[in-house]
Parts: C-alpha cells; structure tokens; sequence
C-alpha cells in the first residue's frame, strides 16, 4: 500500500508480512485496536505513527533449507526478508503492552517508543549444522550467528517502558547533536549475543588410531578471534548524549555506551543498582552515575581514555586509574 499519506485504522490487528506500506513524503499512521505486526515488510513515510492497544512487533524473517543423504545431513537457517520502520521525519511508536524488535531496523530522524510492559531488541539467529559418519568416521559442526538490529535516530531518541527495557546485540545510534534517553520503570539491560561455530571429530573409539578433535570459535561482527578466545557481538550505544532511568536494575553486559558531548553527557541512573559487567570500558567524556542506595557500582571514565569498572561506595567516588 503505497500513497502520498497512508492511514490505517482497526480495531483489530495490523498485519504486514513482507509488504509495502509507504506513505511517500507524507505521514504514515497505522491504528490497531490489537496488535501491529510487521514480519519482514517495510513500514515508511515522510512521518511514521504506529499505536497498538496490544503489541508492536517488527520482526526480520529466516529460511531454513534442510538436506540428507546416506552419511550425512544438515541445514542452513539465513536471513531472507528484513523488516524495517522508518521514517525521513519523526517516528513514534506506541504499544499498550510490547515493543518488541528483532533483526529489523527503525530509524527516523527522531524516534520516540512507548510501552505499557516491555520494550525489546533482540538480535535474530541463524546458523548451520552438519553431521556426518563414514566408515567410523564422525563429524559434527554447527555455527550460531546473529544479525544484530539497527535502532538510528538522527536527532533524540526516547525509550520509555512501564517495566523492562533490554538492548540484545542491537546497534543503537544517536545524532552527533541528539540525546538518548531510555526510561524503565523496573530494569534497563543493554547486553551482547556470541557467534559461535562448534567443530567435533572423531574417528572409531575401538581403533588402534583413535583421534579426536574439538574445536570452538567465536567471533565479533566485522572482525574475528579464534580458539579459547571468547569475545561477544555486543550492544551499542552512542550519541550527543545518553540517559538511562530504571525503577530497580541497570545492567550493562559485554556492551558498549558512549556519549560524544560535553561533561555529564553520560547519565546513569537506578533505584537499586547499576551493574556494569565487563572490565575495560571506555568512554568519550565524563560519567555520572547516581543510585538512590549504597549498593551501586558503577564505571567512571575519563575523557578519551580506556578505564576499568569503578564503583560508587557507601556514597563515595572511586574512579580507577588511567590506562
């Protein structure tokens, strides 16, 4: 459905699957009694609108190929359509209960989302598996990847939930002169999925020339690491700069969040604790954290260099040394 401004209005349920809706340079506005839900489509305008009494999904869609044979056997799972809403001017998003994105993008030159329940990005898994046995030969491989979405704002960008915010392997950019601001009433997470690829063979355990090989590698999107080493496709966070409210837990796991303006351009707050959990963390300018109790740790950077956790203790500082 395409046109100079699109307006769809339901008591029911929007559905998208694979289509086009478009509203040109004019607005786009989808209505829906229950819920919106875009599976591998396009949803786009001059300005985007879309409010669900029930849930907003906007969700990239896999094709699984299986095969066999006498020995062996398999099947790939890959990216076949990737949703996407966005929008040349501003785009708001409303659910009375989820926001819920995965693998897909949203952009717009502003992007505001509210959710009664939860607002969720989460990175969407494909990969392959393999088996095979040969006179007493056996082969087992599988690989495990994620395309990670993609949430781009070139002026502010505002999340609110009524409970839980979670960022899972999702890209997260802000405008150079934009703020980001994520509200949750409990918990806010920001972590990172791992791309893995698992090799076993061995050959028969009775024979005089048993072997056995096991090998695991893991890799970060756009670059690699091999052997025991373990590294993570992590969220990421960055903007002019960046605020983070939550009624209990804040957790920030194997990801990175920067803000590229001036002093308390990065602002952290929880009412029970602020968990960043991973060492090494690295920041464009100061940060501020704030927590309503003691039982708060949270990482000071200084500007343009790489620091370790530091931690906030019994109401007092303490920022880790330079590296």
């Amino acid at each position: 459905m395409t046109g100079d401004g699109v307006s769809i209005q339901t008591s029911d349920s929007i559905v998208n699957h694979g289509g086009l809706i478009d509203g040109a340079n004019g607005r786009t506005l989808l209505v829906a009694g229950q819920d919106i839900v875009n599976q591998g489509g396009a949803i786009k305008g001059g300005a985007v609108g879309l409010q669900a009494g029930g849930d907003v999904l906007n969700q990239s869609l896999t094709v699984k190929q299986e095969y066999a044979s006498v020995n062996t056997s398999g099947s790939y799972t890959t990216l076949s359509n990737q949703a996407s809403i966005t929008a040349g001017g501003a785009l708001a998003i409303k659910a009375g209960r989820d926001v819920t994105d995965t693998g897909g993008t949203i952009a717009g030159a502003s992007v505001g989302m509210v959710a009664g329940r939860d607002v969720n990005f989460n990175a969407l898994q494909t990969g392959s598996a393999y088996a095979s046995q040969v006179a007493g030969f056996t082969e087992k491989d599988s690989a495990t990847t994620y395309k990670t979405g993609q949430v781009a704002s070139g002026g502010d960008l505002k999340l609110v939930a009524g409970q839980d915010i979670k960022l899972s392997g999702t890209q997260v950019a802000i405008g150079a002169a934009g703020n980001g601001t994520l509200l949750a009433g409990r918990d806010v997470t920001v972590s990172a999925v791992v791309n893995e690829v698992n090799i076993s063979k061995q050959n028969d355990p009775g024979s005089k020339l048993y072997d056995k090989e096991i090998r695991q590698n893991q890799s970060v999107v756009g670059a690699s690491a091999s052997g025991d080493v373990v590294t993570q496709v992590g969220s990421l966070l960055s903007g002019g700069s960046v605020s983070a409210s939550s009624g209990r837990d804040t957790v920030i796991r194997g990801s990175t969040v920067v803000a590229d303006k001036d002093i308390r351009a990065l602002l952290i707050m929880a009412g029970r604790r602020c968990l960043p959990e991973r060492h090494g963390w690295e920041y464009h300018t100061f940060f501020n954290g704030r927590c309503h109790d003691e039982n708060c740790e949270l990482p000071f950077g200084i500007n343009g260099a790489s620091a370790g956790a530091g931690h906030l203790e019994h109401g007092r500082g303490i920022r880790p040394q330079e590296r």
